[in-house]
């Protein structure tokens, strides 16, 4: 049962049903309307005869001499004039001469049409009675003085002054007509509706084979199997369309998938390695307990602690700019004050020298945690690399606040200048004075940049590095340098 109800919900069957049921009630009310214009046609031609009957019989009434035997009229024409005091006086056959037809009383003017079952004594010129019902037309005529003539020379009956003339026709044909090809139609439709549905039937299943050639190909894909692709029909139509979509979502899938892969690899190597000299660190303290300092101990297992507690930091925010948890709160934030106190901050401690003589004042639109991470990872970055200066710059200019920082260290590579913005990207050791961070520095500086709708590249230098980064400015700001007073003097170096 339900197998069957799968097969009727299925969308060729539907198609099928709904195409079924449109044909048969075209076709049944195309029926309906050929009978009706066929009877509508046959019975009008009817009438038109009868009317010439009844204006032929006028015509020799009002000329004022009128035989009492009638002209037969064209079919099984029946015609009668009677009297005003009810008499027959004259007809077409002589089986009506013995009472009217038809008890109709017209106006003075016009013709009255009346539908009857039957004629008292109609019959046709060959004696044979035409089968009824019978259409009849009543109409009074104001007869001129005469006589109507009978079968001798002295029969002459003077006629009134108006007369009832009565034409009856036979609508038998039209009932048989009409019955002949409503039978033949409906013997006929369910044949054609038949054909229609398996002509259906065919062309649905025809149109939906590259869909279930998708589908099959879709469902036999894995995570695993992601370099497969659904075959795309030479239709050039909708069908043909949905298959390049879904290869294209295919691409994006497998494109995702590997930089996933790629990420929790690199993510389980950079943490596999400070919990291993974590680990090593306590085990040896552990088998030696005697011998080892407790307090140097501690202080590298808590420095290793805090390196796994920054990386693990650093992936929760990628992870929540990839669910567009970026910067939701805006607020107006002086960069170049942003700038300003990491440069004091690591002034004291750091080995390079900072210049910052080209920052100006610019404002942008964000938020001052995240815009602060930006500064301080640049900055991280070329200390990291430098070889004695880091340079600052900060400036804006046409609704654009771009904030500038290089080094004299050995530079970047110029096919590697897209690629320093991966996750875990580090370059050689010659860029490299330390044991280097987590590679996770840049990559969250260009979340967070884009995330305000900037952007951040590496620019030309003639020595060392340089990152440069573009932010939406918030409102005008002053072209003015902002002068930090240092306790050391200030070092001015082009980079």
């Amino acid at each position: 049962m339900s197998g069957v109800f799968r097969r009727v919900a299925s969308l060729r069957a539907r198609a099928t049903l709904v195409g079924v049921l449109a044909v048969s009630v075209a076709l049944c009310l195309g029926a309906v309307g050929l009978v009706s214009e066929l009877r509508s046609a046959m019975t009008e031609g009817i009438e038109v005869t009868a009317r010439s009957q009844l204006d032929d019989v006028a015509s020799l009434l009002r000329a004022g001499s009128l035989p009492a035997q009638l002209p037969a009229g064209r079919g099984d024409t029946l015609t009668q004039v009677v009297g005003a005091d009810g008499r027959v006086l004259a007809w077409s056959s002589p089986s009506l001469s013995a009472r009217p037809i038809s008890t109709v009383q017209p106006g003075e003017e016009g013709v009255q049409l009346s539908k009857v079952e039957g004629v008292p004594g109609a019959t046709s010129g060959a004696d044979a009675a035409p089968e009824g019902p019978f259409l009849v037309l009543a109409q009074q005529v104001r007869a001129r003085s005469g006589t109507v003539q009978g079968s001798a020379a002295d029969d002459v009956t003077v006629l009134g002054p108006t007369v009832t003339v009565y034409v009856a026709v036979t609508l038998h044909p039209v009932d048989q007509a009409t019955a002949t090809v409503a039978w033949s139609l409906i013997a006929g439709l369910p044949v054609v509706i038949g054909l229609v549905a398996v002509l259906i039937w065919l062309l649905a299943g025809r149109t939906l084979r590259p869909v279930e050639a998708i589908r099959e190909e879709v469902a036999d894909i894995s995570g695993d199997d992601l370099q497969r692709r659904v075959p795309v029909p030479d239709s050039h139509d909708e069908v043909a369309r949905l298959a390049e979509t879904m290869n294209e979502m295919l691409d994006r899938l497998q494109v995702a998938a590997d930089a996933q892969s790629r990420f929790v690899s690199d993510a389980s190597h950079e943490l596999r390695s400070p919990l291993a000299v974590l680990q090593a660190t306590l085990e040896i303290a552990l088998a030696h307990p005697d011998e080892v300092p407790w307090p140097v101990v501690a202080a590298d297992a808590l420095g290793e602690a805090g390196r796994l507690q920054g990386l693990v930091e650093d992936l929760l925010l990628l992870a929540s700019f990839e669910n567009g948890e970026g910067s939701r709160r805006r607020e107006d934030v002086d960069l170049d004050d942003v700038v300003m106190d990491e440069i004091r901050r690591r002034r004291p401690i750091s080995r390079v020298v900072f210049d910052p003589s080209r920052v100006s004042a610019a404002r942008v639109s964000g938020s001052r945690r995240q815009l602060a991470r930006v500064v301080q990872n640049l900055i991280d970055n070329a200390e990291r690399h430098a070889a004695s200066v880091v340079a600052v710059e900060l400036s804006e200019q046409d609704g654009l606040a771009l904030l500038a920082v290089a080094d004299d260290g050995p530079g970047i590579p110029p096919g590697k200048r897209d690629w320093v913005f991966d996750r875990f990207a580090r370059i050689d050791e010659a860029r490299s004075l330390d044991a280097g961070g987590s590679g996770l520095g840049l990559a969250i500086t260009r979340e967070i940049v884009l995330a305000h709708g900037g952007g951040i590249k590496v620019a030309d230098s003639n020595r060392g590095a340089r990152l440069e980064v573009t932010l939406p400015a918030a409102a005008t700001s002053t072209d003015a340098r902002v002068e930090i007073a240092f306790d050391q003097p200030k070092q001015e170096t082009a980079l």
